[in-house]
């Protein structure tokens, strides 16, 4: 297989993580012919690609369609554990989830992306299970991060379009801007069914020593909305940062 070089960088190994990535991002088991379409691949260059990544280890085959094997979770726990802002932050979260029964979480920014460092789950049997989708613009920890940031970080994250996830989602760059000066005025961000139709969320921004980030709670609309959404629970977010930033101190 060619690789390539370009700028430094190896082309092929490129393809392959775009290819990880993608099936990170999808339940169940993907086809070639899926990958081979969305990632504008060919489907010749998709299969080995995956077979290589299986015969590593990293894929696992179920007939015609490919899985990400656990492999993964055993690099991931390993950067996990050794990551100190996810050390830091683990304790006060799972207390947050257990305060509001809802989804709470940690993300920072990575690369102009939003990462999902940790969240866990309340008891309650409605809490919904979530992570954060990778755009910044349509979550409240993601909108809480773009409010931290400098507005030349800004104009570069925002210079690609805005993807809709859902009717909901502000696309438009300069209700968005208005909305991250409200944000970065009040400590405070709120999506209401911007990711997912039925998931409103809140978040605080936080800062660690290379990364800004957000703590954030996120729950159906039905049982997050109205006073407990805008007050309630945004005390407790905050309250769990100050916590947070007491151990990073």
């Amino acid at each position: 297989m060619a690789t390539g070089d370009t700028g430094g960088t190896l082309t092929a190994l490129g393809k392959t993580f775009r290819i990880v990535e993608y099936m990170t991002e999808t339940d169940g088991s993907v086809r070639i012919t899926e990958l081979a379409t969305e990632l504008d691949i060919s489907k010749s260059t998709v299969y080995k690609h995956l077979n290589t990544l299986r015969s590593e280890g990293y894929v696992d085959k179920d007939d015609v369609a490919y899985r990400l094997s656990p492999r993964f979770i055993d690099v991931g726990e390993h950067v996990k554990d050794s990551f100190e802002p996810y050390a830091q932050a683990k304790p006060a979260i799972d207390s947050l989830a257990e305060t509001t029964d809802e989804t709470a979480g940690l993300v920072l920014e990575h690369d102009r992306q939003a990462v999902d460092i940790y969240s866990t789950v309340g008891s309650h049997p409605e809490a919904c299970s979530m992570t954060t989708t990778r755009h910044l613009h349509c979550s409240a920890p993601g909108k809480a991060i773009l409010s931290t940031l400098s507005d030349e970080s800004v104009d570069e994250i925002l210079e690609e379009p805005l993807a809709a996830l859902t009717p909901d989602t502000i696309t438009d760059t300069g209700r968005l801007r208005s909305e991250l000066r409200r944000i970065g005025e009040r400590g405070i961000a709120f999506a209401r069914g911007e990711q997912r139709a039925d998931v409103n969320s809140v978040a605080v921004p936080i800062e660690f020593e290379d990364y800004q980030g957000a703590v954030y709670v996120a729950g159906t609309a039905s049982r997050l909305s109205s006073k407990r959404l805008e007050e309630d629970v945004p005390g407790m977010v905050l309250s769990t940062v100050r916590e947070i930033e007491a151990k990073i101190a």
